[in-house]
């Protein structure tokens, strides 16, 4: 998501969709495109978010 217009009111209706998610058992994990610079370790995030909560 991206915040252009700098708004707080935009980063916060965003940490309240990811914590509903999180709310109906959905496991999020956040990804910027830095993290695609290391896909393995990327791997081992989602990895080890799922095994959390399995």
């Amino acid at each position: 998501m991206k915040y252009a217009d700098g708004r707080r009111e935009t980063l916060f209706a965003e940490k309240q969709r990811e914590d509903a998610l999180r709310r109906d058992g959905w496991t999020v994990v956040r990804v910027v495109w830095a993290d695609l610079d290391d896909p393995e370790r990327l791997r081992r995030r989602i990895l080890d978010a799922l095994a959390l909560a399995a």
